[in-house]
């Protein structure tokens, strides 16, 4: 993810801090804010994951969806068949 960076604040445990700062003075991060943001893009891209997970639990309960998907599967099984048909 890129775009302009803003700076914000924010409260951590010491520990936490100072932990990073050996990893950035050791050469295994780049910076803490480096390490910070793409922690944040992981937790980012996971909780995005779960809110997905949740919709489609959502609409596989949803008769209408239901109803939709199965007209959509019966619209392009004859196309899916000749398809197969003409390629074997």
């Amino acid at each position: 993810m890129t775009g302009k960076a803003i700076n914000v604040t924010y409260s951590l445990p010491a520990e936490l801090v100072d932990k990073y700062r050996d990893f950035a003075r050791a050469g295994y991060i780049p910076s803490i804010s480096a390490a910070v943001r793409e922690a944040m893009e992981e937790y980012a891209a996971k909780l995005q994951h779960e809110i997905v997970k949740k919709e489609m639990e959502t609409a596989a309960k949803d008769p209408l969806f239901i109803e939709d998907m199965e007209q959509v599967a019966a619209d392009f099984a004859e196309i899916d068949s000749d398809d197969w048909e003409q390629s074997h």
